[in-house]
C-alpha cells in the first residue's frame, strides 16, 4: 500500500497489552506510526516522549509488537525496514 491507500488490517498481533488486530490501535482520533523493522527504535521512542497521547506507536520486529504469524507484514508487503504514518480516518498518510 502506499499513501492515500486504505490502512490494511492484520490479526494475531501481541504486545504487552495483549492479543489483538492493528485496527483495534488505529482506532480513535490519533495518529498512528506502523513501523516494521528496527531501524526506527530511537525516532519511535523520541516521538512516544514528544507526542503522549496524540501519536501512537506500534513498533513490528523491534520486539515491542509481536507479528509470529507475518499477517501485517503480508499486508503491507514489507520486505525491509518501512513506517507507515496512519490518519485518524484510517488511510496511509506517508510510507517510506
Amino acid at each position: 500500500p502506499q499513501a492515500g491507500d486504505r490502512a490494511p488490517d492484520a490479526p494475531a498481533l501481541r504486545d504487552d497489552r495483549g492479543e489483538h488486530r492493528l485496527f483495534d490501535r488505529f482506532r480513535g482520533t490519533h495518529m498512528t506510526l506502523l513501523a516494521f523493522g528496527t531501524s526506527w527504535a530511537g525516532l519511535l521512542d523520541d516521538i512516544e516522549r514528544e507526542f503522549h497521547g496524540r501519536v501512537q506507536v506500534v513498533s513490528i520486529a523491534d520486539g515491542r509488537t509481536q507479528d509470529s504469524g507475518g499477517h501485517a507484514a503480508r499486508a503491507y508487503g514489507v520486505t525491509r525496514d518501512t513506517l507507515f504514518v496512519i490518519r485518524p480516518d484510517g488511510y496511509i498518510g506517508l510510507a517510506t
